[in-house]
């Protein structure tokens, strides 16, 4: 029994159709591709997500920082008049006017990535804010009997925070539904 070399390897090896290894050999490399370009771009789209996250929190920062920055300034300018302190009412008055500016220049970074609820909630501590503003404007004219007090603004502040809250804090993170807050997060909020 004479076997050759040739008719030993056929028998050990499974016949396969050529258009199989054909459809093999071509598909390998293009389904490579594909998954190279799906996985690039579903990274970058994670990145695009991080990157936006990322601005809105600092955008927010600033615009609360501003709003807080306005109403410490617009007490102490109340407290100034009240104390009669011209040096003190003057350098009052120019920090409330610089925190309106930078309200104004934050708003617009706010109007412009921050989500609806967000915008709304912006626009609606700019107003606070303004009226703030006309109310230390009476006190200063002396129309105004009261002292500045900034309840609405700090509502409106408040109001802000919790949209932003609700924006930028993951579902899987919120409240859990054993009404425990998740873990790490008190009160189920990160930001307090």
């Amino acid at each position: 029994m004479n076997i050759s070399l040739s008719e030993a390897s056929s028998a050990l090896t499974p016949s396969v159709p050529l258009w199989l290894q054909v459809v093999t050999i071509v598909m390998a490399p293009v389904l490579a591709f594909i998954g190279v370009g799906v996985g690039a771009r579903l990274s970058r789209s994670g990145e695009e997500l991080q990157w936006l996250r990322n601005s809105r929190l600092q955008v927010y920062s600033s615009f609360l920082l501003a709003c807080n920055s306005y109403d410490v300034a617009a007490r102490q300018l109340a407290g100034s008049l009240s104390s009669g302190d011209r040096d003190k009412q003057l350098a009052s008055r120019e920090d409330a006017l610089q925190a309106i500016r930078d309200v104004i220049t934050y708003q617009e970074n706010v109007l412009l990535l921050g989500s609806p609820s967000v915008q709304g909630a912006c626009k609606a501590a700019v107003a606070a804010i303004y009226a703030a503003n006309a109310e230390v404007g009476r006190l200063i004219a002396g129309t105004e009997d009261e002292s500045y007090t900034g309840q609405a603004l700090r509502g409106a502040v408040t109001s802000f925070r919790e949209a932003v809250r609700s924006e930028l804090i993951p579902r899987r993170l919120g409240p859990r539904r054993s009404g425990k807050p998740a873990p790490g997060l008190a009160g189920g909020t990160a930001i307090e």
